[in-house]
């Protein structure tokens, strides 16, 4: 089946539906959608959900995995008025993997927070 790259906001909340209330697996997901999983994963941040478990996360996509130091680094930059990309070439990063990164930051924090 050839993936598609965009979901409807209809997809976007039956997605986030399956993955919060029905305990589907990412891949499922992606594969009933037929999209890629780091499209589902992105939806899902968008939404304020994450999609990772840290207790059980490994380093899923085979880069470097980001310490906290990176993580204080990534966030105090980007209080800055430097851009996405501009941050992410400081720190040796993919433009992607940072965004990817502070969306999850983000998501955690307001979790925490009772924001869920």
């Amino acid at each position: 089946m050839a993936k598609r790259n965009k979901l409807d906001l209809k997809q976007i909340d039956e997605v986030v539906r399956l993955f919060v209330d029905e305990r589907w697996k990412v891949p499922a997901i992606a594969r009933a959608f037929g999209v890629s999983e780091g499209c589902i994963e992105y939806q899902l941040l968008r939404h304020g959900v994450d999609p990772w478990k840290p207790s059980r996360l490994k380093n899923r996509c085979g880069g470097r995995p980001f310490s906290q130091a990176e993580d204080a680094r990534a966030l105090a930059l980007l209080s800055t008025p430097m851009p996405l990309k501009h941050v992410a070439r400081t720190m040796a990063r993919p433009r992607t993997s940072v965004l990817m990164r502070i969306m999850t930051l983000e998501v955690r924090a307001e979790n925490a927070m009772g924001g869920e």
